[in-house]
Order: structure tokens, then sequence, then C-alpha cells
């Protein structure tokens, strides 16, 4: 269940805003405020949210981990401003083949400007898988990608999935790639 943990306030009409919405469900806890629409001038967090939360829409999911997520918008919906900070911690999945894989964290950071998005992500999956990637992403289908990823990930993390069929793999791969 989805639930209202303060009283909040919001306005439609000229404009469309949110005066300290708070809401809760399991663990995780969704606050936003400000303004949406005619201009944009928001900010939400999401603080403990874990992958249960997904349950309603992929039953069978077992995992652990949290998700938080800071952000704070400007200008229009449809050329949006701002930043936004995304953080997972020991994210795992226990049942399927996908259990085998160790727990990953992953950060990203996104500083949008209007049309485009400056990205800067960090993910690091056991001792030896760690990759980065920054760059500039646009919000149009037509606009270039200036996006570099690096990093090593380590083969094994595929045997879980290759040895249902007597297969193994070892070794480590290196990114490197604009």
């Amino acid at each position: 269940p989805l639930k209202l943990l303060a009283p909040s306030r919001i306005a439609f009409g000229n404009d469309l805003s949110v005066d300290r919405l708070r809401l809760g469900a399991q663990e995780a806890v969704l606050q936003v405020a400000g303004r949406i629409s005619p201009t944009l001038d928001l900010t939400a967090s999401l603080r403990d949210a874990t992958p249960s939360l997904a349950r309603a829409f992929v039953p069978n999911l077992q995992a652990d981990g949290k998700i938080s997520m800071e952000a704070r918008l400007t200008g229009s919906t449809s050329q949006p401003k701002g930043t936004i900070r995304v953080s997972a911690t020991g994210l795992h999945v226990r049942n399927g083949a996908a259990s085998a894989l160790p727990a990953a964290n992953a950060v990203v950071n996104a500083d949008l400007n209007g049309d485009w998005a400056r990205i800067d992500m960090n993910l690091d999956a056991g001792p030896q898988t760690r990759l980065s990637a920054s760059g500039r992403v646009p919000f149009a289908a037509s606009g270039a990608i200036d996006l570099r990823v690096s990093g090593a990930i380590d083969l094994a993390i595929a045997n879980p999935m290759l040895e249902v069929r007597g297969r193994r793999v070892k070794g480590q791969l290196s990114v490197d790639a604009a």
C-alpha cells in the first residue's frame, strides 16, 4: 500500500504545484515539493526504495538492495534543467541464474541542460568488476551522443548462466569505448 505520510497540498488551475507531498510504501519514502507547470521548479527525493516494490509488476522477483534518488529541476518539462542523483547499493537477485552474480552498487549523476544531460556513472559488482561512463546524452533521438565508457569486467560473472550448458569462462574484459 501507498500511504500519505503527512498533510500535503496539490494546487492546479493556472499552474500545477505540490506542497510537501510525502508518500511511503514499505520502507521507501518519496517527497516532492514545488511547481510542475507552467514552469518547472521542483525538488524530489526517494529514500530506501527496495526491489520488493517491483513485485507488483514482477511477482517472482527476489532481490536485495536499496535505491535512493534526489532531483532538483527547473526550466520546463520539455527542456528541464537541474540535477539528478541516483544511488543503488547492494543490488542482488536471489533467485534464478542471476543469483550467483555479486551484489552491485551504482551511482549516477546527471546535470540537465535543457536539450541534453551530462552523465557520470560508476558501477561496481564484486571485487573485479568496475565500469564508469561519462559524457553528454541528448534528450532528442536525433542528437549526437558523446559518451565514454571504461573499466573492467570479470568474465566469471557469466558462469552461472553458462554452466547450465557445461561451459565456463574466465579472465578480464577491459572496456575503453567512446
